[in-house]
């Protein structure tokens, strides 16, 4: 157990409790949440209409820098000409269509490779060209392909990168604002819940998790299998030609599966978040875990809110923040009038706060670990600690390293 956290801690409603009853479970808005954030990118609501009046794919296409230097997998250089053959790779070839979805939670990767390429030598988990995985059923703008036809450069709700085209389905315009549309959605809340295909295919159950938002269907029964205690939902698969197929298929009713967006409350955020707790750190949603701000996103994104996907633009697009500076101590007391479920800010890391229980103030984050007593203790899950332990790379505590404290569940009308 980290230093100063008790049992009684992991638990939501040991924090909700403490928030008392009217700020836990008081409603907001998303839809007035979703018009107040800020993107620092282009919408891709914008990119859709762009499309659809016949704009060129080439012009949503942002510049691509350089292959980054760094280590392979066996802790080698990675040589000029592994580089030279990955950025000849890049270079786009046209693709008929324009309009996809995933059809898994695929990893969207910086440049067209499944290649990592490491900081250093020991390095396994920071791979430099994993930027983050699409969630399955995640509309995509398909901008065109790899020179090896293997790869799409896509751009995705929160990120433009490169998508393994075995991933990705396309479809026509019609179809894509279909299945685009988020009016009628089976919401994900807890982790490892599973589809169900039709019975008696070779199909393979589905697990999803947090933040999967798939379509539902409005069927009765899937094969030989009624709807009971289900819910029916589309599931997509990509046809021979790599077209896109929907198949019904249905889960079943639970805390885990949600018809629409769950009610964005304080209390339905602690909930959902600590229904991750002690998953593993998956830096870039590495090993299909979540990383600091991707736990963040899918987390609010349950409720209807939805946040851009790394710590910087989240910090930047939350229109209510209170900037923290000064001591451990001065920081400590700026933040006795926050309430848990409000976001703590640092560079490169983002926390949800859970309030103050002894004199200390506590978040919930995924991290990879802290330091005391001169040692580096590894954490690497999503966990709850205090905000006096270090951080691991510097001699500082986790809160002298926030910079602001940002209030996402706002009244804002």
């Amino acid at each position: 157990m980290i230093l100063h956290v008790e049992e009684a801690m992991l638990s939501p409603e040991f924090w909700i409790a403490r928030m008392g009853e009217e700020a836990a479970h008081r409603v907001y808005n998303p839809q007035a949440i979703n018009q107040a954030l800020k993107p620092p990118h282009l919408p891709f609501q914008e990119a859709i209409q762009t499309l659809r009046q016949g704009g060129d794919q080439a012009a949503l296409i942002l510049p691509a820098g350089a292959v980054p230097q760094g280590y392979d997998r066996h802790g080698q250089p990675v040589t000029a000409a592994w580089q030279g053959q990955v950025q000849k790779n890049a270079i786009l070839e046209p693709f008929p269509e324009r309009w996809g979805f995933s059809v898994t939670r695929a990893a969207l990767r910086s440049w067209p490779t499944l290649d990592p390429v490491f900081r250093t030598p020991k390095d396994q988990e920071f791979d430099q060209l994993q930027q983050t995985r699409v969630g399955v059923f995640e509309p995509l703008l398909i901008l065109g392909q790899s020179a090896d036809g293997q790869w799409f450069l896509v751009q995705s709700p929160i990120y433009q990168g490169w998508v393994r085209q075995d991933d990705v389905a396309w479809c026509d315009a019609l179809t894509f604002t279909r299945f685009a549309d988020r009016s009628h959605l089976i919401v994900i809340t807890q982790p490892r819940q599973v589809v169900e295909p039709e019975p008696g295919s070779d199909e393979e159950p589905h697990v999803v998790s947090v933040g999967t938002m798939l379509p539902e269907a409005t069927t009765f029964s899937v094969g030989h299998q009624a709807s009971l205690v289900h819910v029916a939902v589309w599931w997509p698969q990509r046809a021979a030609n790599g077209s896109l197929s929907v198949r019904p298929a249905l889960m079943v009713k639970g805390p885990g599966v949600h018809q629409g967006f769950l009610p964005a409350t304080r209390a339905n955020l602690l909930r959902v978040a600590f229904s991750l707790l002690g998953e593993r750190y998956g830096w870039g949603d590495s090993f299909d875990r979540h990383d600091c701000s991707s736990f963040v996103r899918d987390v609010f994104q349950t409720l209807g809110v939805h946040m851009p996907r790394n710590s910087g633009a989240q910090e930047q697009a939350v229109s209510w923040r209170q900037r923290l500076s000064g001591s451990y101590d001065e920081r400590r007391i700026a933040l006795e009038g926050a309430l848990a479920g409000e976001v703590l800010f640092m560079p490169g890391h983002v926390m949800f706060y859970l309030g103050m229980y002894r004199g200390r103030p506590y978040a919930l984050h995924a991290f990879v670990g802290y330091r005391h007593g001169g040692q580096v203790h590894w954490v690497n899950q999503v966990m709850v600690s205090p905000l006096d332990i270090e951080l691991r790379d510097r001699d500082l505590p986790y809160l002298e390293g926030v910079t602001s404290v940002g209030a996402v569940l706002k009244t804002l009308e």
